[in-house]
């Protein structure tokens, strides 16, 4: 995991820490580990989340496709994909929005 965080470009950086800093502040007892390449954040319910790099930013994996139509009615500017959220470094969106998707992917 170590070596993941070091290789993360600086531009990319506050925004991994951000998303990763939502995702432990709800989770303190997730088990992190890289899967996939990407660092894999599960839940003691066995659920999970990833968070990958992409070239403008972070995308946040392993979201219910629900979920992800719920945030892009608040959020119709962040790109979404099949199962994930991707953030741009320069796109606003607030705490509690991600803390919703996670709330509902983690529990």
């Amino acid at each position: 995991m170590t070596r993941f965080i070091k290789a993360i470009p600086p531009s990319q950086r506050p925004l991994f820490d951000r998303l990763q800093g939502l995702i432990l502040g709800m989770c303190p007892d997730a088990e992190v580990r890289i899967s996939y390449g990407v660092p894999r954040y599960r839940a003691p319910s066995g659920r999970y989340v990833f968070l990958g790099l992409w070239k403008q930013g972070v995308s946040l994996h392993a979201v219910d496709f629900e979920v992800i139509a719920a945030f892009k009615e608040r959020y119709p500017h962040i790109k979404t994909g099949k199962g994930s959220l991707n953030f741009k470094t320069t796109d606003e969106f607030t705490d509690a929005a991600v803390k919703k998707v996670l709330k509902n992917v983690l529990s």
